[in-house]
């Protein structure tokens, strides 16, 4: 986690000296490229920092959730395991959605399989489910 906060420092830095560039260039054309270029970092900048911020938010379940969710319900694959981890931290599926880099369609499949390797009916009692776990 720290080498991560290290690096997206750098890469502020970076962005930092970028707009200080764009402000000195009297090309109209390079001044656009910069704009764009500067545009492109803040966004991945974004989402880094929610990455960062995910790793943390990761540190901070229990230490034995997922061995425990591993040793009773194997049929879970990784990723689905992953996702049993986020909404354990009540996280939407908006921002799941954000974390993971997929669809609303890929998240309510994944949930809907969960729910079955789990044996439960609907949406309330998975999350339930998972915080009581």
């Amino acid at each position: 986690v720290a080498e991560n906060q290290f690096r997206l420092e750098q890469k502020k830095d970076l962005l930092q000296h970028l707009k200080n560039l764009r402000r000195l260039s009297e090309n109209e054309r390079m001044t656009k490229e910069l704009n764009l270029l500067a545009v492109k970092m803040n966004l991945q900048l974004s989402k880094e920092e929610k990455q960062l911020v995910f790793g943390e938010d990761i540190a901070q379940l229990l230490i034995n959730f997922e061995e425990r969710l591993m040793q009773q319900f194997p049929q879970l694959t990784k990723s689905e395991r992953e996702v049993c981890k986020l909404l354990r931290m009540d996280k939407s599926n908006q921002e799941i959605m954000e974390l993971r880099n997929v669809s609303y369609s890929s998240i309510r499949s994944m949930r809907y399989r969960i729910r079955k390797k789990l044996g439960l009916e609907n949406r309330k009692e998975l999350e339930r489910f998972l915080k009581e776990f």
